[in-house]
This record gives structure tokens, sequence and C-alpha cells, in this order.
């Protein structure tokens, strides 16, 4: 995992969960080319974003979708 900005993301390819509840209070998260995801806080779009590598980002989502 590591820091990125959101420069490094396409602005269109950010988007929030569909479990958000639309109070504000969530993340969104952006496919990085090669690299896995980047993830945000929804508040703070511009206080950049942490990257999380293939491996890393696939292991928790995998275990989400069971």
């Amino acid at each position: 995992m590591g820091d990125c900005t959101t420069n490094d993301v396409a602005r269109e390819a950010w988007r929030t969960s569909s479990h958000s509840q639309g109070n504000g209070e969530c993340v969104e998260v952006a496919p990085v080319a090669n690299a896995g995801a980047a993830v945000r806080d929804s508040k703070e779009l511009t206080a950049g974003a942490i990257r999380a590598g293939r491996d890393a980002w696939s292991a928790p989502t995998t275990e989400l979708q069971r």
C-alpha cells in the first residue's frame, strides 16, 4: 500500500460503494492502472488517496463477497 494523489486516477474512475447510505460518511474507490485500486475519503477529495496493490486489494474484497 502507498500514497497516491487524486491526479493518479482518472476523474471519472472514482465511484462510491453501492452500500453507501448517502450520509456523506463513505469512501470512494477507483482502479489504478497496473497497480490495484485507490481509496479516498468522499468528504476530503483533495487530501489524496491510499493505493493498494492487486493482492492487497483483492484479498479483503474477495472475503467481503462471500
